[in-house]
């Protein structure tokens, strides 16, 4: 048993990492009150990125929180022009998957604007899902790839809700397709999965509001809802947290997990590192709390004590 005395000294140390946390904000942890998910405090939704917004790569497509739906909106009749896809089917679709939300995570694990699933969004050289600058992008050069390869944007979107194999089955005749592909088909076009398979080939009018250019129609329809948050919805937490971190602003703490878990190596690979805000005894600031979750108190003494036994710094509380 590793004595209290020293548990709060080496916590001192964790809280308060030269070069990773932020100066003067080091405090000992005795213990953490009202730790909430981030999730659940609606006066952090929506949590924008530090610069308030999200690029692409090249950076010629910016979405910033503060003009989320204009700026959404003018990447998807841009992403459509650029790949020939009408800008009214592709918002269509984005609207049916997500509500233009850049944070939804589906029950079935699909993520962000676009709702690609882990491994699509790998294949498809998507590092992030939740940056819907970039997601919008690739969902649009997927759409196209899917429409080469079905002959048309109704088979393309049934094969984007169901996947390319389920509709290449359906097109051979070895399958149908799900209640929900149907259903989504109809929605995005106007006309059932069938049709598009057996012809002829419809001409749907996908303009969002007859009599409205584009982009008013698409301010209109994203200003229906709330305004979504640039961040994934965080998971709630485990009953029992390992602190990693916990520092005074978000990008702080994400830092210094960051590099405890690459000094910690293959004991943390794979762990899912929730952050959370909570009050520390003494300040009348919350502390952003970077934690590896346990559902038993015993599981996250057993996971701290391999930490401090690497010579690396924790402490379990609960949630």
């Amino acid at each position: 048993m590793v004595p209290r005395a020293l548990c709060l000294a080496a916590l001192l140390c964790l809280i308060a990492v030269p070069g990773l946390g932020e100066a003067g904000q080091g405090v000992t942890l005795d213990e953490v009150e009202e730790v909430e998910p981030v999730a659940q405090q609606a006066a952090l939704r929506p949590m924008a990125r530090p610069t308030g917004q999200r690029c692409a790569r090249d950076g010629a497509v910016c979405i910033a929180q503060i003009s989320y739906d204009a700026d959404v909106c003018r990447a998807i009749e841009d992403a459509a022009r650029s790949e020939e896809l009408d800008p009214g089917f592709f918002a269509r679709l984005l609207w049916r998957e997500s509500l233009f939300d850049a944070g939804a995570v589906s029950p079935a694990g699909a993520q962000g604007i676009a709702q690609f699933i882990p491994a699509t969004a790998a294949r498809r050289g998507l590092a992030d899902p939740f940056n819907p600058a970039e997601a919008i992008l690739a969902s649009a050069d997927y759409l196209k790839d899917l429409e080469r390869q079905f002959g048309n944007l109704g088979l393309a979107a049934a094969a984007y809700n169901a996947g390319e194999e389920r509709v290449a089955r359906y097109l051979a005749g070895l399958s149908g397709l799900p209640g929900e592909t149907r259903a989504y088909v109809v929605a995005i076009t106007g006309e059932p999965a069938d049709i598009w398979r057996d012809g002829p080939l419809p001409s749907p009018d996908y303009a969002l509001e007859h009599g409205k250019p584009f982009q008013d129609a698409c301010l209109a329809k994203a200003r229906s809802r709330l305004m979504p948050s640039l961040e994934p919805e965080a998971p709630p937490l485990l009953p029992w947290g390992v602190i990693l971190a916990a520092q005074g602003s978000r990008d702080a703490a994400e830092r210094q997990a960051r590099q405890m878990s690459d000094r910690l190596g293959d004991l943390v690979a794979g762990e899912r590192i929730d952050y959370s805000r909570g009050r520390v005894p003494g300040l009348a600031q919350r502390r952003h709390i970077a934690q590896i979750g346990r559902d038993t108190r015993a599981e996250a003494e057993d996971l701290c004590g391999r930490i401090r036994a690497e010579g690396a710094v924790c402490m379990v509380l609960r949630n």
